[in-house]
């Protein structure tokens, strides 16, 4: 099966009798076909065991019977390599390194199951703690060395501000003003963002197909466009021209490639929720972009876009949207 981008760029799955993936070839606009991945098994039910990349790193996944993730792992340098531990209620207690029972990251939960905290795995400091009240509003959060307190309004649940920054909402509960003029959002009829603000300046417009998903955002003359499959997965992003900025290469659910400026491969290594977590320059063998597993729980730690220290930063906008009003 073939996969066209607009520039023409191609990537070919080759199937087994049960239909799985299990080589992907990319062909990029004007180049010549290069290995993605190939090796590809699974697991009677489905999830992917494992592949080898274009240039033979290896990335394994194993499950327990209850198909929760035990382990991903590649050995190579630089490479995704985190294991998981499970309570009895089926929570995420331990973050280790693939393999090794001593937990880097513990977590905690109270009697309901809500996350109270990540603490080192080796000396039980908190990193990072979070309370809640009966109902389940948050009421704090410490995150590394500040700790902020969360409020809300005697008759609802709606919070009105975070560490004394007061939020606003409109009519039917989009967030429209973070810290009054600070930060401010608009939305079209849906509830769609349409335009975000800081101090009063515009920073970013936005715009959605019938789908919901967004599909333009643009600043004065500066236009992004971005395409989707017909699951929802992002394939890239286009400037005005349709010229390729980023393109997304899938194995399923996961993204597993990333052709960057129409022609340069890189892989990409993702976790078990099928967020990426690495990616790598095949041709250095080198990690040139992470987001560690092991940073704030609900996603809030930056990834490291340089982590080779080349000087060379890439950008990959994959694991949030473009504007988040947090």
């Amino acid at each position: 099966m073939n996969k066209f981008f607009p520039d023409r760029a191609l990537v070919d799955y080759v199937h087994n009798a049960q239909g799985q993936i299990t080589k992907v070839d990319v062909i990029p606009a004007g180049g010549s076909r290069q290995l993605m991945l190939g090796n590809a098994t699974y697991y009677p039910f489905g999830p992917a065991a494992g592949w080898t990349y274009g240039n033979g790193r290896i990335l394994a996944r194993r499950y327990d019977l209850d198909y929760r993730p035990q382990a991903i792992q590649d050995t190579r340098p630089g490479g995704l390599d985190v294991g998981f531990g499970f309570d009895p209620a089926g929570n995420l207690t331990a973050l280790t390194p693939a393999g090794n029972p001593a937990p880097e990251i513990g977590l905690g939960y109270d009697a309901l199951g809500r996350l109270t905290g990540l603490k080192d795995g080796r000396t039980g400091t908190l990193i990072d703690g979070y309370s809640v009240d009966a109902t389940g509003n948050r009421l704090s959060a410490k995150v590394g060395t500040a700790t902020q307190a969360y409020t809300y309004p005697a008759d609802s649940h709606r919070l009105s501000a975070v560490a004394g920054v007061a939020r606003t909402y409109d009519a039917t509960g989009n967030t429209t003003a973070i810290g009054g003029t600070a930060r401010q959002y608009t939305y079209d009829t849906t509830g769609r963002m349409t335009q975000a603000r800081r101090a009063g300046a515009v920073t970013m417009n936005y715009r959605y197909n019938g789908r919901g998903e967004q599909v333009r955002r643009f600043l004065g003359t500066t236009n992004t466009y971005t395409l989707y499959d017909e699951a929802g997965h992002w394939l890239g992003d286009y400037d005005s021209n349709g010229a390729p900025k980023q393109q997304a290469i899938w194995l399923d659910d996961l993204p597993v490639g990333l052709l960057a400026n129409a022609s340069k491969l890189h892989y990409i290594e993702p976790d078990h929720l099928g967020s990426p977590r690495v990616v790598i320059d095949p041709t250095r063998d080198v990690a040139v972009w992470t987001w560690s597993l092991k940073g704030e729980a609900f996603g809030n730690t930056a990834p490291n876009q340089d982590p080779d220290g080349d000087g060379a930063a890439l950008v990959l906008d994959m694991r949030f949207p473009v504007t988040c009003p947090h």
